[in-house]
């Protein structure tokens, strides 16, 4: 088994592009500094190495799989196990970028070639068994060309994390915050790993209860419910109200606050031998798979509609610069940006992004910030 090393270079720093002459005292002095960010605000390649930059944390990345193999010796255990890893975790990235309904099959023997780093968070070995915890990091170029190869429509833009109230109303009665909230239990089991849209599950301590009563979340309260959600750090929250009435069970998931997405109804029937625990799970784990397909309908990357976009950024120090770069590299759809022009008050930048600007400012807001139009032009605010 071969593993990657990752190595980071600095990259060539070409000049910016001329500004008119005699530059202000206050660009003069920051020039140096400015030239370190002139790969970013100038041309960049189609991809942005954002992702390299986060490590294995990025989207691209499967964590935490467990490998536990047998085999007549532990290398070969291992080289089976950690092949099968890879296997599993291509699926599982699949499944997290891919919008549902599509052929995702694959050829196992392709996978290698586009696994970029594969880090062993522990392992152990015997003489006939490996055992260890693994995490992938994937090629984002092969992966998307993979993807486009196949007409595979996905995203990759990652939400913000949406915290749910799991409200159950069972025989005349509201359940929140009861230790026996089969419910919340079932959304508290969906796995985060293979989502675009992570979802917070509450405590159900004490100050979940003054923050949020179960009148209030039965009233759908938004202020109280936004209350909760910064708790978590979340800034907007999915009221999931299900009525369970014998065997049947429905479902209103309704979006509180700016979380850009739709309201969700469905209705469940329980199977034949079915318990209510393993019930209420399968319908938590639709649930949230509807949510996370409207997100990724939402967010869907358009190759085919490529467009340019002149925005303005207010300037009040170099700060401001670097956060806009920090910002703007990190959003997957943008193509490329160009510097236009550069003022002690504003920058101007021309961005090349796919999709329509609708989606731009979605994947602008994820990261705190707002894209807008105010007198005729395009300001991005932070």
């Amino acid at each position: 088994m071969r593993f990657a090393m990752i190595l980071f270079f600095r990259p060539f720093r070409p000049a910016l592009p001329a500004v008119a002459a005699p530059l202000p005292l206050f660009l003069r002095a920051l020039l140096p500094v400015l030239l370190l960010f002139a790969p970013v605000l100038l041309p960049m390649p189609p991809t942005a190495h954002a992702q390299e930059r986060q490590g294995l944390s990025g989207i691209y990345t499967v964590r935490d799989l467990q490998v536990d193999e047998r085999a007549k010796s532990a290398a070969l255990a291992r080289d089976k196990g950690l092949r099968d890893a890879q296997q599993r975790a291509f699926a599982m990235l699949l499944t997290r970028l891919a919008l549902p309904g599509q052929d995702l099959s694959f050829d196992p023997a392709a996978v290698a070639g586009m696994v970029q780093a594969m880090e062993i968070a522990s392992e152990k070995t015997s003489t006939t068994r490996y055992i260890a915890r693994v995490n992938i990091r994937f090629k984002r170029d092969a992966v998307r060309n993979w993807l486009k190869a196949r007409g595979i429509a996905f995203s990759e833009s990652p939400a913000r994390p949406l915290l749910v109230v799991a409200l159950l109303e069972r025989d005349g009665n509201a359940i929140l915050w009861e230790e026996n909230n089969p419910w919340a239990a079932g959304w508290g089991a969906v796995d985060q790993r293979t989502r675009l849209l992570p979802l917070l599950v509450p405590l159900g301590d004490l100050e979940d209860l003054t923050i949020l009563p179960v009148d209030a979340a039965a009233a759908g309260d938004e202020k109280a419910i936004l209350a909760l959600a910064r708790r978590y750090g979340a800034d907007a929250a999915l009221l999931a109200r299900a009525r369970l009435s014998g065997r049947r069970l429905d479902v209103v998931a309704t979006p509180v606050g700016p979380a850009g997405l739709d309201m969700e109804i469905d209705s469940f029937a329980m199977a034949e031998g079915e318990g209510e625990d393993a019930f209420l799970r399968r319908a938590a784990r639709r649930m949230a798979a509807e949510v996370e397909a409207d997100w990724k309908r939402q967010t869907v990357l358009r190759f085919d509609e490529e467009r340019v976009l002149s925005i303005e950024v207010p300037l009040e120090g170099i700060e401001d610069l670097q956060a806009a770069r920090r910002l703007l590299e990190h959003v997957s759809r943008i193509a490329g940006i160009e510097l236009r022009s550069l003022t002690t008050e504003r920058a101007q930048l021309e961005i090349r992004f796919y999709g329509d600007v609708g989606q731009l400012q979605t994947d602008i807001a994820q990261r705190k910030a707002g894209l807008v139009e105010q007198d005729g032009y395009w300001r991005l605010i932070r």
